[in-house]
Parts: structure tokens; sequence; C-alpha cells
């Protein structure tokens, strides 16, 4: 699985500002689905499976497919809507390093 378009937001995160172990809001493309996730740099008791995905958005076309906020969701009923939650889920640490490292290297 390849995230087209993967890409550090800004969201609640200006460049200037933003320092390590801070949330970071994510997004990116697969297919015709677009996500936005909000990454701890640490694992949470409100994440997704305890894990460091606080909130997950889903979209196809502009339509909400799937929806994850602090212990909170909707059920992902297809299987690509579940392969992107999934994807997120198990790949959270290394986006937020590989994220915040750029975001670091602009400061």
């Amino acid at each position: 699985m390849s995230i087209r378009k993967l890409k550090s937001t800004g969201r609640g995160n200006p460049k200037d500002t933003f320092r390590e172990g801070e949330p970071l809001w994510i997004d990116g493309d697969l297919g015709d689905l677009h996500f936005q996730a909000l990454i701890f740099s640490e694992p949470s008791d409100y994440g997704i499976k305890l894990g460091p995905v606080s909130k997950l958005h889903i979209t196809r076309k502009g339509k909400t497919v799937y929806e994850y906020d602090r212990g909170t969701g909707t059920t992902a009923k297809e299987a690509d809507v579940r392969a992107l939650r999934n994807y997120v889920v198990k790949n959270a640490s290394a986006l937020y390093k590989k994220e915040s490292r750029k975001k670091l290297r602009k400061k």
C-alpha cells in the first residue's frame, strides 16, 4: 500500500512553532480515499487500539466513510477503508517521525 501526497497539514502546528513531541495533523490520499489523522508521539488511552492515532477522518469524494475521535468512532464498512485505517494505525509512529523531522528541518 502506498499513500500519495502524504504531508503534515500544519493544522494546529504552524511551521514556526512546532516542537518535538507535539501532535501532528497528517493527511494523504490512497486511490479515491482521503484521510486526515491527528497523531501523537506516544500511544494514548484515547487512541485507536490504544495507539498514537487520536483522530482519524476518511472521506471518499467528500463524503465521510470512517471517523474516529478520541475513543468514539464509526465502523469502517468497505475493505479499502478498513485497509487504509489499519495502515495508518500500524504505521502511525513512522508517519509521525517522518513528518516531524520535516517540520523540525524547516525551522
